[in-house]
């Protein structure tokens, strides 16, 4: 006799196409892989004594000056959501600042997604809500966006030496566009969130009930938009906000600095720099970058007339300055404090399996309490 089968064997499988995600991926290697080719193409005649002669001539008193300024404003950055959450929650600053130390080395080592790990690390330290966070998040993107560009402002009107730069005045005016609407629309959301998510609940939910959840979500992250709680909190924000871009602006002139035919390196230089790496992290694959090394070394050659082999070498030590200056330190504090990077984290378990508790309320994994004095 024939062994049975069922008829479920017997079906043709159906294909299983690649998720979101992986596609995603796929594209932004693509998009890397198509870069570095034309790069490749271009720069055939590459001295990679030159390189190697730039590289090892090095001064390590400015290189080090550009670390501790870089690492400087992770401090600053966790100052600034403290005061993002008091209309939330009075947080202690130790409870932002080991995972604003932690969130950006997961950034450095998992390229974008990484971004997640800081506002996930403070809602369950904070006792708040993911989507909350990701709106005091897209708060933090506005008011450095804000910032730069402020500066940007400033140091081109003054500055000297830089090319004729009138090709990028439209690109200029989108990103001021982009911020100020982000801002009104931020504004007025926070103004107006009960009676948009009412008229919402009245018209959408009673027709698609399944809606009522992603609502619910949606008005969880206006309520995060509402980080601003006073005029005093809008100046300081603004004034450490400004303070952040300083330090990093001059933590790139350091380090160009440290080469010694870069030791005249402008701050309006190391300015349009920045402007070139905020573009290019946009794509940034983990741990290796890509995106902001490729952006800042076309800038130099393109723009600043940097020799090819200089250009690289300064290129990849700014990204290791601004990036991975925290990845040590950010390493340290996971382990301390048992956050994996590469996986979930496990809630703690009692004696039965069963979650602790306290009252009515979970008790949040013990990977995420602040950090031990």
């Amino acid at each position: 006799m024939m062994p049975e089968t069922s008829i479920a064997q017997t079906l043709p499988q159906p294909r299983r196409w690649l998720n979101c995600k992986q596609v995603t991926t796929l594209v932004v290697i693509g998009l890397i892989v198509l870069l570095i080719f034309f790069q490749w193409r271009s720069w055939q005649t590459f001295d990679w004594r030159t390189f190697t002669a730039e590289t090892s001539g090095l001064a390590w008193a400015p290189l080090m000056i550009a670390v501790v300024l870089s690492l400087l404003t992770f401090p600053l950055r966790a100052w600034r959501w403290q005061i993002f959450l008091r209309p939330m929650r009075d947080a202690k600053f130790r409870d932002v600042l080991s995972p604003t130390l932690i969130g950006f080395t997961g950034l450095a080592l998992l390229g974008r997604p990484g971004e997640l790990v800081r506002p996930y690390m403070i809602a369950r330290r904070t006792n708040l809500s993911m989507m909350s966070q990701m709106g005091v998040w897209m708060v933090e993107r506005i008011f450095d966006m804000g910032a730069f560009i402020a500066m940007a402002v400033v140091a081109f009107l003054f500055a000297s030496g830089l090319p004729d730069l009138r090709q990028f005045r439209v690109a200029a005016w989108i990103a001021v566009g982009i911020t100020v609407g982000m801002a009104v629309l931020a504004v007025a959301v926070c103004r107006a969130r009960q009676r948009i998510f009412r008229w919402l609940e009245n018209v959408v939910a009673l027709r698609f009930p399944a809606s009522r959840r992603v609502l619910r979500r949606a008005e969880v992250f206006a309520e995060g938009l509402n980080t601003v709680k006073d005029t005093r909190s809008f100046l300081q924000l603004s004034v450490i906000s400004i303070a952040i871009w300083v330090i990093t602006a001059w933590s790139y002139v350091a380090t160009l600095r440290a080469y010694p035919s870069m030791h005249h390196a402008s701050y309006a230089a190391a300015m349009l720099l920045m402007g070139f790496s905020m573009i290019g992290g946009l794509v940034q694959l983990p741990a290796v970058g890509g995106g902001a090394q490729l952006a800042t070394i076309v800038a130099m050659v393109d723009l600043l007339g940097f020799p090819r082999e200089l250009a690289v070498s300064a290129g990849i030590l700014l990204w290791l300055v601004s990036f991975h200056a925290v990845t040590p330190i950010g390493l340290v504090l996971a382990r301390r404090t048992h956050v994996s990077l590469s996986g979930s984290s496990v809630p703690q378990t009692d004696a039965d399996g069963k979650r602790e508790q306290r009252g009515s309320q979970e008790v949040p994994p013990r990977d995420l309490y602040p950090l031990p004095s």
